[in-house]
C-alpha cells in the first residue's frame, strides 16, 4: 500500500489524475497515516512520518511529480556544476566559473563535448 501511494505521486500528471479519481489519494493518505499509528504507536509517528503521510500528497497537487522537485534548493545544479570542471585538478573553481562564462557567451545551445575549457 505504501509503495502504491509513493509511486502514484511520482508519475505524470495524467496518470496521477487518473488514480486520484478513482482512489481518492488524499484520504488514502490520511488512512496509511492512521494505519501507521495503529502499528507502531502514535507515539512514534514522528514530523517526519506526519509530513510524508498528510502533506506529500498536496505537495504533489502543487509541483507536479516528485521526482521533478528538490529539497535543496540548488540540487538540480549539481549536474551543470560538475561538467563545468575536470576532476581531479586543481582550481576547480576558476575552472567552473570560466567554464560557465564561456557557456554564457557562446549560448547554452553550444555545450558540445568540443567546446574550449580551461586547463
Amino acid at each position: 500500500m505504501y509503495v502504491f501511494f509513493y509511486r502514484s505521486l511520482d508519475m505524470p500528471d495524467a496518470r496521477f489524475e487518473e488514480i486520484d479519481a478513482q482512489v481518492d489519494l488524499k484520504d488514502f493518505s490520511q488512512k496509511l497515516h492512521r494505519r501507521y499509528c495503529s502499528v507502531f504507536g502514535t507515539e512514534n509517528s514522528t514530523y517526519n512520518t506526519h509530513m510524508a503521510f498528510t502533506h506529500l500528497y498536496e505537495q504533489r497537487k502543487v509541483n507536479g511529480p516528485l521526482q521533478n522537485t528538490s529539497t535543496l534548493k540548488y540540487e538540480s545544479l549539481y549536474g551543470l556544476l560538475g561538467n563545468l570542471y575536470k576532476s581531479g585538478t586543481t582550481a576547480a573553481g576558476k575552472q567552473a566559473i570560466t567554464n560557465y562564462l564561456l557557456r554564457d557567451t557562446m549560448g547554452k545551445t553550444h555545450m558540445c563535448g568540443h567546446e574550449r575549457k580551461v586547463r
